[in-house]
């Protein structure tokens, strides 16, 4: 992934130098990701916000094992605490994978033009109109995922 992709939505510095840090999940000792609080703000569901510490540093957690989705040095939030569901975390065929513009795997293969699905989510990123940081879950851009599941897609057809 790109550092483009990484951050799509956000240019300032600090953005970026966030989205690079990185934490180990107590759960399973996988790497995180370092993602922003407003990802956590806008998609815990309302009892499991009452527990989040705006003093920590969290973590998304890419292990598609393990059931924990953020993480800091004092706590952990589970996919069952979101108000989504989490695609590193669930494959279903109805499950994101651009929360923003809602692609998942079943209309990426219904799709008529499959290879114009990242241009239109990167046009579409070009004008502002993605909201990466609070709609999907790991606080970034999901045109790797997208491209993962298209390429899937099309070793299976073959």
């Amino acid at each position: 992934m790109n550092d483009l992709n990484a951050n799509c939505c956000s240019t300032d510095s600090a953005s970026k130098e966030a989205i690079q840090s990185v934490g180990i999940c107590s759960v399973c000792t996988s790497k995180g990701k370092a993602v922003k609080l407003i990802t956590l703000k806008s998609l815990l569901l309302p009892a499991k916000l009452t527990l989040l510490d705006p003093q920590h540093d969290y973590h998304f957690c890419k292990d598609t094992e393990c059931d924990v989705v953020y993480f800091s040095e004092a706590m952990h939030f589970t996919k069952d605490d979101l108000k989504v569901a989490v695609h590193q975390k669930d494959m279903g065929e109805n499950v994101p994978i651009c929360y923003c513009f809602d692609w998942t795997p079943q209309s990426i293969r219904k799709a008529s033009e499959v290879d114009r699905i990242p241009q239109s989510i990167s046009e579409h990123i070009k004008t502002g109109r993605c909201g990466c940081e609070v709609n999907n879950p790991q606080g970034s851009c999901c045109l790797g995922n997208v491209n993962a599941v298209i390429k899937q897609y099309k070793k299976e057809i073959v």
